[in-house]
């Protein structure tokens, strides 16, 4: 059974931008509010629902839909490899303090994070 376990815990939501053709890339504010679900050493099961829950403190009003990533770290890398390709969900709202997300099938591995 595939899972992987959230060693790193933190939330990317990057505001959608539109882009005016397929091959552009658009430009992505990243928004890091303190995770409260899940914590570190959570592990979770590919295929099931589970909820990121986050601190809407400071949040503010929702002037564009977001979405949440899920990313890792590589040894010997400082890039956080951001899956942006495949969000975890899209159209989230930052004041609503949570989401449910369907768990993706990713080798398993204790360097993701959200």
């Amino acid at each position: 059974m595939k899972s992987f376990a959230a060693l790193l815990i933190a939330v990317t939501m990057a505001a959608l931008g539109s882009a005016t053709s397929a091959s552009v890339n658009t430009a992505r504010a990243v928004v890091r509010p303190k995770i409260l679900q899940p914590t570190t050493g959570t592990v979770w099961v590919v295929g099931t629902k589970q909820n990121v829950t986050w601190d809407t403190t400071g949040a503010g009003a929702d002037p564009n839909p977001t979405e949440i990533l899920l990313g890792h770290f590589a040894i010997g890398s400082d890039s956080e490899h951001l899956d942006t390709d495949h969000p975890l969900a899209t159209g989230v709202s930052l004041s609503a303090g949570t989401q449910e997300i369907t768990v993706p099938d990713v080798p398993a591995g204790s360097r993701y994070f959200i």
